[in-house]
């Protein structure tokens, strides 16, 4: 960022620059699944990860963290969070042990 070097989107990617790089061919779908998986989420969830980046930046950060942890407290203690935790952890526990489970 300092150095105005241009960084391809794999090393981005590499690097947590950025979380994910689409393809260039079948983007509209992959960029549609994508925003599928982060509409599953609660919504109160999405609403404090917002919230948290938003107004944390604005703070000194001994606050913003104060501001997360607040907001994940919160998230916590929610009817649809405590749902999608009792649905993983139906999933994680119907997997077998050499099968990867997806979240």
């Amino acid at each position: 960022m300092l150095t105005a070097r241009p960084v391809a989107a794999e090393e981005a990617a590499a690097i947590g620059l950025v979380e994910v790089v689409l393809p260039d061919d079948g983007f509209l779908e992959a960029a549609i699944d994508c925003a599928r998986g982060i509409a599953s989420q609660p919504r109160s969830a999405l609403v404090a990860a917002k919230r948290a980046v938003i107004d944390g930046l604005r703070l000194p950060l001994s606050e913003g963290l104060r501001l997360e942890a607040q907001l994940f407290a919160e998230c916590l203690a929610d009817p649809a969070t405590l749902a999608l935790q009792d649905r993983i952890r139906e999933r994680y526990c119907g997997t077998p042990p050499d099968v990867p489970v997806r979240f």
